[in-house]
């Protein structure tokens, strides 16, 4: 019995066991970061982010959640689950290919996928610093306001 196809491989796409997707990502820096882009459908997708990781004073840690309708009229919501002094803001702007997700941080961040629906299975992170937000982004919502 060859055992070989049981045991991950890793690469920089994937850690061997989890799909890249499912893989925590971090930015070595503070700024606006879109961390990729949701599939353009009927979908639910939970992140987990994380802020300053490197100070536990200043850490902060929220649950951002999109929801996609397959049209710009989409759901941006957060919670903020750990309240650090340094907090992140959410956006999100849709486009024909989907739905790109935004973190703009004081400080660094690490981002992971929580929970998602089977039509968001295809999502893989593509954090990518940016100058600036995109024109015509959506601002997420705190759960704690509505």
């Amino acid at each position: 019995m060859d055992v070989g196809e049981l045991i991950g491989i890793a690469t920089s796409q994937k850690n061997g066991l989890q799909k890249y997707n499912l893989i925590p990502n971090f930015s070595n820096s503070g700024g606006i970061w879109c961390i990729g882009t949701l599939p353009n459908n009927n979908f639910l997708c939970t992140f987990l982010i994380s802020v300053n990781n490197t100070s536990f004073k200043q850490c902060g840690v929220s649950l951002l959640q999109i929801i996609g309708t397959g049209t710009e009229n989409f759901k941006a919501n957060y919670k903020s689950l750990i309240k650090g002094t340094q907090e992140a803001k959410f956006y999100a702007k849709y486009n024909e290919k989907g739905i790109n997700v935004y973190v703009d941080a004081p400080a660094n961040i690490t981002v992971s996928i929580l929970s998602y629906s089977h039509m968001a299975k295809d999502f893989y992170f593509n954090l990518e610093k940016q100058e600036s937000l995109p024109e015509g982004c959506t601002q997420a919502v705190d759960v704690d306001t509505l």
